[in-house]
């Protein structure tokens, strides 16, 4: 649960190149090279407390599928990108899971 405004921050290690955590939980941008990213994220309510998780994201090339799994509650996963000549935006709320093929 926590106490609003929530707020979000990268507490640990680096997210990939051309990806931006906003304050509001977001995961925003377009990766800008393949690999795997280890961070961990830090939540932090109106009442100063503190939650922190690991998390590891892996960027791959050429993929036309999109798998996220069990999204944490207050997390909004939100994706962009291209699948042939068509743009494709994909955005998970808290406690779901979505697989694109």
């Amino acid at each position: 649960g926590g106490t609003p405004p929530l707020v979000w921050s990268l507490e640990a290690g680096a997210l990939p190149n051309g990806l931006t955590l906003t304050s509001d939980g977001r995961l925003t941008g377009i990766a800008t090279a393949t690999g795997t990213a280890n961070f961990a994220v830090r939540l932090r309510d109106a009442h100063n407390v503190v939650a922190t998780r690991a998390f590891q994201l892996q960027v791959v090339p050429h993929r036309t599928d999109l798998r996220i799994n069990s999204v944490p509650a207050g997390l909004i996963v939100e994706a962009a990108g291209q699948v042939g000549p068509t743009p494709l935006t994909v955005r998970v709320d808290s406690g779901a899971s979505v697989t694109i093929s």
